[in-house]
């Protein structure tokens, strides 16, 4: 068996690396959790200006929510970049040090973060945008201001 030297300082890089990585996912759900936050805190101002709004400024509130809705949806696309750059250092340390075939030139793909030429991201994004939970979270918004609208003009509140 052939016997590969591994840098002194190797794990100290990995688990690096792995920290790095970790943080910006961390940071994406946290960025994601904010807009949500956002979202509602948009919703709470609906109910309080309710007697002020006349139902065409219904409009007002559902823009915003429909750019918190793509801006959520661009942080779970960045988020799921970078767990997929999280399994696949895993992978890459598992395998290399099972065969022993360290190659530490290799490490540095995990840093790139450019997308292929052949992706398009608006679609990867509306997809995420297009998940069960963010149109359910996002929808009751647009259904609550829409509603609560709606019931204004004929209650007259």
């Amino acid at each position: 068996m052939c016997d590969v030297k591994y840098p002194d300082n190797y794990l100290t890089i990995f688990h690096k690396q792995i920290d790095l990585l970790q943080d910006n996912i961390k940071r994406m759900n946290n960025n994601s959790f904010l807009i949500k936050a956002w979202t509602i805190g948009l919703l709470a101002l609906a109910i309080s200006f309710i007697k002020d709004f006349k139902g065409t400024s219904v409009i007002f509130l559902i823009i915003p929510v429909g750019f918190l809705w793509f801006i959520d949806g661009c942080f779970l696309y960045y988020e799921s970049k970078f767990r997929d750059k999280y399994n696949k250092l895993i992978k890459f340390n598992n395998e290399n040090t099972t065969i022993n075939k360290f190659d530490i030139l290799k490490l540095s793909n995990f840093y790139d973060m450019e997308l292929p030429k052949n992706s398009n991201i608006d679609d990867e994004i509306i997809e995420k945008m297009g998940s069960k939970i963010l149109i359910t979270f996002y929808g009751f918004h647009i259904f609550f201001i829409v509603s609560i609208f709606i019931l204004k003009e004929y209650v007259h509140v």
